[in-house]
């Protein structure tokens, strides 16, 4: 598969500086949180950009691939599980990620603030574990 590895690894490297803002706000009292207009929307767009980022990669992939283009997020991502890039548990993790990156993005309702702070955990814990999964894939690419 054709994949450019150095775009891929310039992916992840944009993402640093929006990792660091994530820990911060995780560090936030859920209840503080809450009440911080500033800090509600300053996370909804860190998680938005840090959800693209493993969206962005995702579709780089796939497009790759002699897999049939996806129509959502959600299946671009199960392609990748389909490919072997992730497992199936990693699939299960990302899901609800960019389930709520779409419900952040597209603002279809109101927006539970101890949600998206409970989310906050799972993207920090689960970006890594999607950057630790993709690279290893492109390390078995090369070899």
């Amino acid at each position: 598969m054709d994949v450019d590895k150095t775009w891929i690894l310039e992916k992840f490297t944009s993402a640093k500086p929006f990792l660091a803002v994530l820990a911060e706000l995780m560090a936030q009292d859920e209840r503080d949180f809450s009440k911080d207009i500033k800090s509600r929307l300053q996370a909804e767009r860190v998680f938005e950009i840090l959800c693209q980022v493993i969206l962005d990669v995702c579709s780089h992939v796939v497009a790759r691939s002699e897999k049939a283009p996806p129509s959502t997020y959600s299946d671009c991502v199960r392609l990748l599980a389909d490919l072997g890039v992730i497992s199936e548990e990693r699939l299960s993790d990302l899901i609800p990620l960019i389930r709520m990156r779409n419900l952040i993005v597209h603002q279809y309702g109101i927006i539970d603030p101890g949600k998206v702070h409970a989310s906050l955990q799972e993207l920090s814990r689960d970006i890594a574990r999607f950057r630790e999964d993709v690279l290893s894939w492109l390390d078995r690419l090369a070899t």
